[in-house]
């Protein structure tokens, strides 16, 4: 049986900062353009964590910047929010080949 230790133990700091990535831009090379350049900023910025979401965008922009994230190897835990398809943001973060939140 799986022990549920919570989702602060895949984080370093007792009160951490988690980043919102919302997929804002006009065309789907904007968004996914913008989405790259807000994460390493953030990055850089010293966030704990990061969350990503289709606030904005949509399935396709969140599976592209998913992708990129993935493919970063990237410093900080990050997941996924599906808005209003819950069920999509699921098989989205059973797809990430890294620790997330589920």
């Amino acid at each position: 049986m799986m022990q549920n230790k919570g989702i602060l133990t895949l984080l370093k700091e007792k009160k951490p900062i988690i980043a919102m990535i919302h997929l804002k831009g006009d065309t789907k090379e904007e968004v996914l353009e913008r989405g790259k350049r807000e994460i390493d900023l953030l990055i850089q910025g010293g966030i704990d964590g990061l969350m990503l979401e289709n606030y904005y965008g949509n399935y396709y922009d969140l599976e592209r910047i998913l992708e990129y994230a993935a493919s970063q190897q990237l410093p900080v835990p990050y997941g996924v929010n599906c808005l209003n398809v819950d069920a999509l943001g699921f098989d989205l973060a059973a797809g990430l080949k890294r620790d997330s939140y589920r």
